[in-house]
């Protein structure tokens, strides 16, 4: 049986390992949701200039929050008895947000064409929707485990 969240939980139960999986889901959740909208809101910074300026920018805010997020998780890993952290896959986090970003550039021209009102406020609520919802099933992509010592 599951705990209710105030209690504690010896560290080796199972019930804690069950606790820990929950609140790693939690966490990889939200952080999908923080990178949607810091990439929504840099596009929507980048708003008038050029699509490649819009790609640029993004891919440096998404390299810098990946450094910081890897410094602040390298500090976790050095605490006695933390579970080991997982390691990003940088290429492929890159790569995906690469494609993700030139398909943002591709339907922000097409809806200039189309003449629709306020196509950078489209293209970064939908960087945001698919970045928050796919962001958690395609994660497992993104990382590799880090080597059991």
């Amino acid at each position: 049986m599951i705990n209710a969240p105030h209690e504690r939980v010896p560290a080796g139960s199972p019930d804690a390992a069950v606790r820990a999986v929950r609140n790693a889901k939690l966490i990889i959740r939200l952080v999908y949701v923080a990178m949607g909208a810091i990439l929504g809101g840099v596009w929507m910074i980048s708003s008038g200039q050029s699509l490649v300026m819009h790609v640029v920018r993004s891919l440096v805010v998404v390299g810098v929050a990946l450094m910081l997020l890897r410094r602040r998780l390298n500090k976790r890993q050095g605490r006695a008895g933390a579970m080991p952290v997982p390691m990003f896959s940088f290429g492929s986090i890159i790569g995906a947000k690469l494609v993700l970003l030139l398909l943002a550039a591709g339907a922000e021209s097409a809806l200039e064409h189309a003449k629709v009102a306020h196509p950078d406020l489209i293209v970064a609520a939908g960087l945001f929707v698919i970045v928050a919802v796919a962001g958690p099933f395609a994660h497992r992509l993104f990382v590799r485990q880090a080597a059991q010592a």
